[in-house]
């Protein structure tokens, strides 16, 4: 084969450039007939001739090179690639689906009478679900990450309350296994920083989540404190501050588990590897929480480390840089929300943000506790037998107490403790006492051996428990029962353990900064700015006569759907796939529907093409373009092209936000 016929080669990918002679030069991949008859790629060069007056002689020079194994390797990855992509979007799809049925059921249970443990209940709920899809995006994110792609998104978020919210999420799992969670953020971190507050949420949650699933007695604990790197240049008195922007933290998760030798440390930050890879591991997992883990904190500026010793437990740590308050970028909360450590400069010359609207459901009657008058000091003894632990719940009680009087926290390791220090001192009378020794019988042991003791006298007890530690000693018969619990003189602290918790016994007004539970407030203002976003959208679309066809194969998502269009005012008319919706919508004259609200992988005909149909009808008839809203549970970008190429209006992902398609449908009407 000549080179000119090369150039005409079907198969051909040429490329033309000039090369250090000045001269210009061919390249091609061509498929060649080797003497087996077998057709082989090649990777083809050549050049033109010229003679000694810089003439082209019309001969070329050039080299074969035998490529084909590399060719087919391409083609390997390629499918690899593609399968893999496929594969992640049907996982998304599949998963994300059941989500509606969870998000938007809770979404409802926030708009009936609810007490106040039922309300955290439905929040932890709501938590869980995003948390799940938030691990969804993060295996998405995996491959995003392997290409180059990934990308933070920056936002201000309160420290200590996202630590908290993490506690929240994974504190099931320690309950199931009898382990002491806790946390304690230094006193120099910052309230306020700016970060991709999704992100490090996931990180949180992948560590201390692997260090619950790998303890079996004991504690797991965290602590955020700011990282002084000895060799950077810090901000004179500013201690750990990079600049004056900018400062890095540390988190440090710690646990009682098994721990790793210095060969299983080989497999933890390898993509699906796990410590005990066997068939009867005992512990499950994809492999992959602590690579995504090391990456997004990579992107944030940090790293991550782990050491541990086998069997007595293991330490993961990892740094991330992120952005303080200035005077001209800084937290859009309000002034109630912001107070923290470090925060009140915040503050300083900026207007109060708008309080949210009243709920128009009346509150659930409630109980309520009337506090007793504070004491004039306050005496504290804390017996807690694991040493994070004890440091912690000192921390938040600390955090609680007023300002005003003074106090004094004694903290010791268990009832044997207390009786020797009794023994050989006079410790005076303790103000509180409180118990954190873990399950149930430990606290009716440690109870029944402290009872007699003078300096606990007139005490007020407090059981920090979880909720089936609660309700185990509550089930105890009266004979059971220590003398304490049964004349009433334990009030009893909800675990995980958080300064807001204590406040409800040393700071009753919420005074101090820490005695707001920010987690909790910034729940109820969601839903409260949720119901009034329906109210308002309700009063553009609603009761309007508006009929909306409901595309959706999955009976439960028909449900939630329905339920959602029923509380905004609006008629729904339910198909259960394209081919029903195409039918109903060719059976009613023009303008009998108002929107289509479709999903897209369905039975029969699938979305994609009901919207073609119905297009295609629309142009026969000439009918106007109803809006036609794709539902999707694939998040691939490609989906949205292919939406938007089939006729679709608008496109909105699953688990679908009411606020976004409430909005959207408002566009529209």
């Amino acid at each position: 084969m000549t080179a000119k016929n090369i150039l005409k080669h079907g198969d051909t990918l040429c490329a033309r450039e000039t090369n250090s002679l000045e001269q210009i030069a061919y390249t091609a991949e061509v498929r060649l007939r080797s003497k087996k008859d077998e057709y082989r790629w090649h990777l083809v060069r050549w050049v033109e001739i010229e003679n000694i007056n810089s003439v082209k002689t019309g001969v070329y020079f050039g080299s074969a090179t035998d490529i084909n194994d590399q060719k087919l390797l391409e083609e390997k990855l390629k499918e690899a690639m593609e399968s893999k992509s496929r594969f992640l979007s049907n996982m998304s799809h599949e998963i994300r689906t059941p989500l509606i049925g969870i998000s938007g059921m809770i979404t409802f249970l926030h708009d009936t009478r609810l007490t106040e443990e039922q309300q955290d209940y439905a929040n932890t709920i709501q938590n869980s679900a995003n948390s799940l899809l938030l691990i969804i995006n993060d295996i998405l994110d995996l491959s995003k990450a392997s290409a180059g792609m990934m990308r933070l998104s920056y936002e201000w978020f309160h420290t200590r309350s996202l630590i908290e919210d993490v506690n929240e999420l994974v504190s099931t799992m320690a309950i199931h296994k009898g382990l002491e969670l806790n946390y304690v953020v230094d006193e120099t971190v910052p309230a306020w920083v700016k970060g991709d507050k999704v992100r490090i949420r996931q990180v949180l949650l992948n560590v201390i989540g692997n260090a619950i699933k790998f303890t079996t007695v004991g504690e797991v604990f965290s602590r955020c404190r700011v990282f002084v790197d000895p060799e950077a240049e810090t901000t004179k008195g500013k201690k750990g501050v990079v600049n004056a922007k900018d400062i890095m933290l540390e988190f440090i998760v710690i646990d009682t588990g098994r721990g790793f030798s210095e060969k299983e440390a080989e497999l933890i930050f390898k993509p699906f590897s796990q410590i005990d890879g066997s068939s009867t591991r005992q512990h499950g997992g994809s492999g992959l929480g602590l690579v995504i883990s090391r990456q997004l904190v990579e992107l944030h500026g940090g790293e991550m480390v782990g050491q541990a010793v086998p069997n007595k437990g293991s330490q993961f740590s990892f740094t991330a840089r992120f952005a303080l308050p200035s005077a001209d970028d800084y937290p859009d909360v309000n002034t109630q929300a912001a107070r923290a450590s470090g925060a009140d400069e915040l503050e300083e010359n900026r207007p109060e943000s708008p309080k949210p609207k009243k709920s128009s459901t009346p509150p659930p009657p409630i109980a309520i506790t009337m506090p007793l008058p504070p004491p004039q000091t306050y005496s504290i003894l804390i017996l807690c037998p694991q040493d994070h632990s004890r440091e912690a719940t000192s921390q938040h009680i600390e955090m609680t107490l007023p300002k005003g009087p003074p106090h004094k926290i004694r903290a010791l390791p268990s009832a044997d403790a207390v009786l020797e220090m009794v023994a050989s001192q006079n410790p005076g009378p303790f103000t509180h006492v409180v118990l954190n020794v873990g399950a149930a019988s430990n606290v009716v042991s440690t109870m029944d051996r402290i009872d007699q003791l003078e300096c606990i006298s007139n005490s007020t007890i407090l059981a920090l428990c979880d909720t089936v530690q609660r309700q185990v000693l509550m089930r105890l018969s009266p004979q059971e029962q220590p003398r304490l619990i049964r004349t009433g003189k334990v009030n009893f602290i909800n675990k995980p353990l958080r300064p807001s918790r204590f406040a409800t016994i040393f700071d009753p007004d919420r005074l101090r900064d820490l005695s707001i539970d920010r987690n909790r407030s910034s729940a109820e203002r969601h839903w409260e700015n949720q119901r009034a976003h329906y109210t308002e959208v309700g009063k553009i679309i609603g009761n309007r006569g508006y009929r909306v066809l409901l595309v959706e194969d999955n009976p439960v998502n028909r449900k939630v759907l329905t339920k959602f269009l029923e509380k905004m005012n609006v008629e729904a008319v339910v198909a259960v796939d394209g081919q029903e919706c195409t039918e109903k919508i060719m059976a009613q004259p023009q303008g009998y529907y108002n929107m289509v609200l479709c999903d897209l992988h369905m039975p029969r005909k699938d979305g994609y093409q009901a919207c073609q149909d119905v297009r295609a009808w629309e142009k026969r008839t000439g009918a106007s373009p109803m809006p036609f809203i794709a539902l999707s549970a694939n998040v691939m970008p490609e989906v949205q092209d292919r939406c938007s190429q089939s006729g679709f209006t608008d496109y909105i992902t699953k688990p679908v936000d009411f606020v976004k398609l409430s909005r959207t449908m408002a566009k529209f009407f």
